[in-house]
């Protein structure tokens, strides 16, 4: 089964700066110190980037998911984490698609 918008992922994921196209300072590594991230695919719980980049995966693949600033963190950034307007690089590992029911 692939993943789609309205599916519920379960993640793990390391997260870069994009330096020039490779992977710069990490900012973020649920690995070994946070338990995975689940959301809704397509709703406004995470970054655009994260959700059109999971669109396809089935679990227990990985994929490499480069995210332009304005899909990212935008104009705001993260303060102290991430600047404004960067470009970001993740590594995410679906471990688990929830696929929901239509009512």
């Amino acid at each position: 089964e692939y993943a789609q918008a309205g599916d519920v992922a379960t993640i793990h994921f390391t997260g870069w700066l994009d330096d020039q196209g490779r992977e710069g300072r990490e900012i973020y590594n649920t690995r070994g110190h946070r338990p995975p991230v689940s959301f809704v695919i397509g709703t406004n719980r995470v970054m655009q980037g994260w959700n059109e980049g999971v669109i396809g995966m089935q679990a227990g693949g990985k994929r490499l998911v480069k995210v332009p600033g304005h899909l990212g963190y935008g104009a705001r950034g993260a303060p102290g984490v991430v600047p404004p307007n960067a470009r970001l690089i993740f590594m995410i590992e679906l471990l688990d698609l929830d696929k929901r029911v239509e009512q």
